[in-house]
């Protein structure tokens, strides 16, 4: 058992710590951190909708992180592995097959979310400086 200070955790928890895990506490903190954004920028949308004011790329974000959560919760991006391999991924550099899917998709959310920042997000006086 090992207790720090006052809190006593049993050598059966003690993987629930371990950052090289996928289900450690550390990755439900931020599957619950990025819910409740989800929400929040769900909520802002259902707000801006009700104004008559544009609310399709807040929407839009509001699933983009809901997906980024669900990957962290369950793992997709680790069942990409086949994928990965017959793109030529697992060896060398990427060692992890399923980061050349993984690329590809980030890629997309990355194009999704600056498009989404740079038309609905900015206000006109920002969005002519880009």
């Amino acid at each position: 058992m090992i207790v720090v200070r006052w809190v006593k955790i049993s050598r059966q928890d003690i993987y629930m710590f371990d950052v090289a895990w996928e289900g450690n506490i550390w990755t439900w903190m931020n599957v619950t951190f990025m819910v409740l954004s989800a929400v929040s920028l769900y909520f802002a949308a259902l707000v801006r909708k009700q104004n008559g004011v544009q609310y399709r790329a807040w929407s839009a974000t509001a699933i983009g992180v809901l997906l980024l959560s669900l990957d962290d919760m369950v793992s997709i991006h680790e069942r990409l592995d086949g994928l990965g391999h017959d793109m030529g991924g697992g060896d060398g550099f990427l060692h992890f097959a399923w980061v050349i899917p993984g690329m590809i998709a980030a890629a997309l959310l990355i194009v999704v979310f600056g498009l989404a920042i740079r038309k609905r997000f900015l206000p006109p006086t920002f969005r002519l400086s880009w």
